[in-house]
């Protein structure tokens, strides 16, 4: 009984673990993807100013 009782739990923490892993991951990734966004807002936002002092 206690043996299945400690498996159970490595596995529960395991899963756990690889969940957390999972979602770092994927906040990273969300974190690169809004970095990608933003300089490419910043870059649009850049020439529209560039055009704006040209005309």
């Amino acid at each position: 009984m206690f043996l299945t009782e400690k498996r159970s739990c490595n596995t529960f923490d395991l899963i756990l673990t690889l969940y957390k892993q999972l979602l770092n991951t994927r906040i990273e990734k969300i974190g690169i993807i809004l970095k990608e966004a933003f300089q490419i807002d910043t870059n649009v936002s850049n020439i529209y100013n560039i055009t704006k002092i040209a005309y």
